[in-house]
């Protein structure tokens, strides 16, 4: 199974027609039947009902449906989320401070961290070098 042949699984679905989820997804009616075929066995069932007028989802297929597209939606989120990633600053920021010293600055800088980095999150960590940090994430 490939993410190609959920989307036509899905536009086979949505569309109730493999020749018109054909023209959506830019293959042949035959090509959009091989790959729907190729699910049916990897899943060993069923997924759509080709017996009317329309193509309809079998109760297999209605599973299989809610997960293609969670699935689909993850796979964009992910791509988003690693594009992202060379984009936006993270790691932690260590300060040591005394305590003092710390709660004034810290209540000076966190509103522009805040809108630098949508995800700033301030922790304090009194330890023994009454460190504190600034964890970008």
């Amino acid at each position: 199974m490939d993410f190609d042949q959920l989307v036509t699984f899905l536009e086979v679905a949505k569309l109730g027609s493999f020749s018109r989820a054909g023209q959506k997804v830019f293959r042949s009616q035959s090509a959009v039947s091989a790959q729907i075929r190729q699910l049916e066995q990897e899943y060993g069932d069923r997924l759509l009902d080709r017996s009317g007028k329309d193509v309809t989802l079998t109760p297999a297929g209605r599973v299989l449906f809610a997960y293609a597209e969670r699935l689909l939606q993850m796979r964009d989120e992910s791509l988003l989320a690693v594009a992202d990633q060379g984009a936006t600053p993270r790691g932690t920021v260590v300060v040591g401070a005394n305590e003092a010293t710390f709660s004034l600055n810290i209540a000076i800088c966190t509103p522009g961290c805040r809108s630098a980095f949508t995800e700033t999150l301030v922790t304090r960590s009194w330890r023994n070098w009454k460190t504190a940090q600034l964890m970008l994430a």
